[in-house]
């Protein structure tokens, strides 16, 4: 985005397309893997609440968990992970 906006700003250019693709290096199971044992590891997670689905670095992150701090330690777990280009919460506050 950042080439993007740069190019934009360029005088002459007219037109941008960005066609550029993220591609991670890690493996799908890995990078769930990695997440569940991240947020095992973390003493303000019940990750036993917490399901992490991957596709293509995408991760999309379901459960509940007691407050939006958790939330967001979760959302910042699964963004930390090697090869995480997306996340997607589906997660419930529920104190």
């Amino acid at each position: 985005q950042r080439i993007e906006s740069t190019l934009r700003s360029l005088k002459g250019i007219k037109v941008v397309s960005n066609l550029l693709r993220i591609q991670p290096h890690a493996v799908a199971n890995d990078i769930r893997q990695g997440i569940e044992k991240a947020l095992g590891r973390s003493a303000e997670i019940e990750a036993k609440d917490i399901s992490v689905d991957t596709r293509e670095g995408a991760v999309i992150l379901r459960g509940t968990v007691r407050s939006l701090v958790q939330k967001d330690e979760v959302l910042r777990t699964a963004w930390s992970a090697p090869g995480v280009t997306n996340v997607l919460s589906e997660i419930a506050v529920r104190p």
